[in-house]
């Protein structure tokens, strides 16, 4: 399931920022992730591994941009293919 979304948020289910199990899940099995805040023991870089945003706003940004993006290479891949 994860490989066939085009991006997997992590909202956390308490005020605590543990990175979750699945966190790690989606990482291993090349998943793209859209993540709130994780605690600073994660293991995780954001930007590197994943994407972390804080609030409501900034999720929202971060969907619409990294869908257009990989719409954006989509096309670009295709042009390229034809010539």
């Amino acid at each position: 399931m994860f490989n066939r979304a085009k991006i997997i948020l992590n909202l956390h289910g308490t005020d605590f920022l543990d990175t979750e199990t699945r966190v790690f899940e989606i990482l291993g099995t090349g998943g793209f992730l859209i993540t709130e805040l994780l605690s600073s023991e994660s293991p995780f870089e954001s930007g590197k591994h994943l994407v972390e945003v804080q609030g409501y706003d900034a999720l929202v940004e971060s969907i619409m941009f990294y869908l257009e993006m990989k719409k954006l290479a989509k096309q670009l891949l295709h042009l390229v293919g034809k010539q």
